[in-house]
């Protein structure tokens, strides 16, 4: 009697708490095969909150955009020196006490390599979370969004 109580004390404790899987990285071949472009590059100014997308009880969402400044193409049509506009989203979660997915947030003077799918007819977005393997890690926090 006493381990049912404790099997229906579990569900109720464990069931409603929030959470969301915080997916594994992916290897670099996995990564280059759902790229369409590689690039080592810089992010550059300005770098811009665009908005809030979602809002659960646990975290924000909020969209960015910013541009890399490619250094050397490994992968895709790119130049050196070319300025290519990037978005990537960056969840919020606050002093909710939730954990959960996560995206790559890039920063000012982030360098790197970085693996990006088209995401519009003119930007791109890291693949995903792991498909920025920084170098150097910019200092700047992200803009405040309104």
């Amino acid at each position: 009697m006493r381990s049912l109580f404790s099997a229906i004390l579990a569900v109720f404790v464990f069931l409603p708490s929030a959470s969301f899987a915080l997916t594994p990285p992916l290897s670099d071949a996995e990564l280059a095969a759902q790229s369409e472009l590689i690039v080592e590059g810089k992010v550059e100014k300005p770098l811009s909150c665009i908005g809030s997308l979602e809002k659960n009880k646990c975290s924000t969402k909020y969209k960015y955009v910013g541009f890399i400044k490619v250094k050397k193409v490994i992968k895709g049509n790119a130049k050196p020196d070319e300025r290519l506009q990037i978005v990537f989203y960056h969840l919020d979660y606050g002093k909710s006490g939730c954990v959960g997915d996560q995206y790559a947030a890039l920063h000012i003077d982030d360098a790197g390599t970085f693996y990006l799918q088209r995401s519009g007819p003119d930007t791109f977005s890291p693949v995903h979370w792991s498909g920025v393997k920084l170098t150097e890690q910019g200092l700047e926090p992200l803009p405040q969004c309104q």
